[in-house]
């Protein structure tokens, strides 16, 4: 599959799919904002919509929060996502965010995922267990 996540708006730096938050046991670093890129710039370098990405089966393509090892560190339920920074504040934490029935291929139709990291955690450290998984079972269609 083409489509990945970039850090990135002109998506050319891929995302390691790991998110490294620094964390204080006083909370004083708030909540941590990141914006990411969701496109397929590998198989439309012409940028022209040629590709889009379903969902076999049918159905919203979603990314989800996955936490590789639940129980400690951060949990999912401290992260939120939306396709704005103004949706960041009504999203519901943990929850998969949809990406719309069929995402367009091509820098320009990059979708913007924006994505906040709220700390529970009380132990100082820097936490790489929280990732971003993009769909799996999804096929390209002209």
């Amino acid at each position: 599959m083409a489509f990945k996540l970039y850090t990135d708006a002109a998506c050319t730096q891929v995302f390691s799919g790991v998110l490294s938050t620094v964390h204080y046991s006083d909370h004083s670093e708030g909540s941590l904002d990141y914006v990411f890129y969701f496109a397929d710039v590998e198989r439309d370098p012409a940028d022209n919509g040629a590709y889009k990405l379903v969902m076999l089966g049918g159905g919203n393509v979603n990314l989800s929060i996955v936490d590789s090892t639940p129980g400690s560190g951060h949990e999912a339920t401290e992260i939120k996502t939306a396709l704005t920074a103004g949706g960041l504040d009504g999203a519901a934490a943990g929850a998969p965010l949809s990406l719309g029935v069929a995402p367009l291929s091509g820098v320009s139709n990059a979708i913007p995922i924006h994505v906040r990291v709220t700390n529970a955690v009380t132990s100082a450290g820097v936490s790489v267990e929280l990732r971003l998984r993009k769909p799996e079972a999804v096929a390209l269609a002209a």
